[in-house]
């Protein structure tokens, strides 16, 4: 009997044991299963950018959509309307614009003349040194140069275009190891109407080659050499003319005498350049054009044999050999 009622006490309390171990394992279950649900809503906001197509020639637009998920138990996710973000309206120039500069000591100052002459500014045509005929004021030119260590010389004559308007031009240039850097610029109502490049060398963004290779077959070239052979060491001049950028670009190179020819090689002798473009419809362009041919400038066909396709085939890449025998 006592045996009997020992043996249900026991069985009793093995079978309390079994429901707390039960109801333990099913707490720490229930427990980490919400501590996971918990974990996945944390992770807070989720974006996705899709690039969608537009039509030619215009900036694709991104369409960036945003899903926010709550932080507490859901009952469903929210989602936010698309946005549109439009591209930007202001479309950028091609060059660009002076900025004043503080005065730099000489050495600076040389460094950036160096770094024009090499690369033009990173500006395009009709920029040359970030001035824009047409668009650059005088002013700006003044205090941008002036930083540089530019001299200004006013010339004491007007200029007077075909619409009696009068204009100032002035020479900026300064002397950088005993060369002659600078350029010329007509001013009329402190708008700069045209600007000259003059440079005792064509190494840099206006090297023949590189012309020819950014402008491609100038529409005229021109020619002008001596006719009397007083030295075996004479100049040549060569000015390239591109009629749709109203840009004019002239080499002066050093030639040889030989065999009573006068020989000129634009990549082996000395050259000095100019560089002149003027503002869009302006007449002064087609009068500089009429001042060479009014000079005895000749046609390249008239002077070497050669059409301005030949000269362009010749030149177009860098080779010291190549060279142009010049007629009488």
């Amino acid at each position: 009997m006592v045996l009997a009622a020992l043996q249900e006490i026991v069985e009793l309390a093995m079978n309390k044991k079994i429901i707390l171990l039960a109801v333990l394992f099913f707490s720490l279950f229930f427990v980490g299963c919400s501590r996971i649900i918990l974990n996945n809503h944390e992770q807070g906001v989720s974006t996705t950018k899709t690039l969608v197509e537009t039509k030619s020639g215009q900036t694709p637009t991104i369409l960036i959509k945003t899903t926010v998920v709550q932080t507490t138990p859901p009952t469903q996710d929210f989602t936010n309307t698309p946005t549109l973000i439009p591209p930007p309206s202001v479309t950028p120039s091609p060059y660009p614009s002076l900025t004043a500069l503080a005065t730099l000591t000489n050495n600076d100052a040389n460094r950036m003349v160096f770094d024009l002459i090499k690369t033009n500014g990173d500006c395009e045509m009709p920029c040359i040194w970030g001035i824009v005929p047409g668009e650059t004021k005088w002013e700006v030119v003044k205090q941008q140069f002036s930083a540089l260590r530019f001299e200004f010389i006013p010339y004491p004559y007007k200029c007077i275009d075909e619409t009696k308007h009068e204009c100032t031009t002035y020479y900026v240039g300064k002397i950088i190891n005993d060369l002659h850097y600078g350029f010329e610029v007509s001013v009329e109502d402190e708008n700069i109407t045209d600007v000259s490049i003059r440079s005792q060398s064509a190494k840099g963004y206006f090297s023949l080659d590189k012309v020819l290779n950014e402008f491609e077959i100038p529409s005229d070239i021109y020619i002008n050499a001596p006719t009397a052979y007083i030295s075996s060491n004479l100049p040549a001049y060569i000015v390239l003319f591109y009629d749709t950028q109203n840009l004019a670009i002239s080499y002066e190179i050093r030639g040889k005498v030989f065999n009573n020819v006068l020989r000129i090689c634009p990549y082996n002798y000395e050259t000095d350049l100019r560089v002149n473009v003027y503002e869009p419809n302006s007449p002064y362009y087609m009068n500089y054009k009429k001042y060479f041919t009014d000079r005895k400038y000749y046609p390249i066909e008239e002077k070497t044999g050669l059409d301005i396709s030949d000269f362009y085939e010749l030149f177009v890449n860098k080779a010291e050999n190549n060279c142009l025998d010049l007629k009488k």
